[in-house]
C-alpha cells in the first residue's frame, strides 16, 4: 500500500489542498531572497479527525542568508484561512532579529492578494492579520531604549578596557 491509501479523509484533503496551492502559487519568487511559498502538508497519515488539520504557509528562501517566514495558515476542515499582513511579518521579524524583514513589500502584497483569491475560490473564509498591539508596543520600547542600551554597552566596554590596562600596568 502506498502512503495515499493509508491517509484519512482530512489528511487527504489537506495534502490535496497543499498540492493545488503549490500549482497555483509555487511559481512565484518574492525578492530579494527568492522566497517560494509553501503550504505545509500533514506530516502523517491522519489529522486526528481534523483536529490537526491546520496547515502553515511559509515563505522559504532560495538563499540561506534569509530566514524562513511563516505568513499564514489554512484549515480546510474549519473552512478558515489566515494571512499575515506585511506589517505583521515585519513586526515579528523585528522582534526576533532586531531588524526589518528583507522582503519586497509590493511583491508580498501581490502574493497575499493571490493567496487570498485562491482561498476564496476554495471557499475558505480569509482573515488578514495585523500585528498584535503588544508586539508593536515592545518594538517602540526597544527603539526608544536602544540609545541607552548602546551607551551602557559602550561604558561597560570602556570600563573593561581600562581595567585591563590598569591590571597590565600595575
Amino acid at each position: 500500500m502506498d502512503e495515499g491509501e493509508l491517509r484519512t479523509r482530512f489528511a487527504m484533503q489537506a495534502a490535496d489542498f497543499s498540492a493545488a496551492f503549490r500549482s497555483v502559487v509555487g511559481h512565484l519568487r518574492l525578492p530579494p531572497g527568492g522566497y517560494v511559498a509553501e503550504l505545509m502538508a500533514p506530516e502523517g497519515p491522519s489529522t486526528r479527525g481534523g483536529r490537526q488539520a491546520l496547515q502553515r504557509i511559509r515563505l522559504v528562501p532560495a538563499s540561506h542568508r534569509f530566514p524562513t517566514l511563516v505568513v499564514g495558515s489554512a484549515n480546510v476542515k474549519s473552512g478558515r484561512g489566515h494571512l499575515r499582513s506585511f506589517a505583521y511579518v515585519d513586526a515579528i521579524h523585528q522582534e526576533h532579529f532586531g531588524r526589518p524583514v528583507d522582503l519586497d513589500r509590493g511583491a508580498y502584497e501581490e502574493f497575499i492578494e493571490l493567496v487570498q483569491n485562491y482561498f476564496k475560490v476554495a471557499q475558505l473564509d480569509v482573515e488578514i492579520e495585523e500585528p498584535p498591539e503588544a508586539t508593536i508596543t515592545n518594538l517602540r520600547r526597544r527603539r526608544s531604549a536602544s540609545p541607552i542600551a548602546v551607551g551602557f554597552v559602550a561604558v561597560a566596554g570602556l570600563s573593561a578596557v581600562l581595567a585591563m590596562v590598569y591590571y597590565i600596568v600595575h
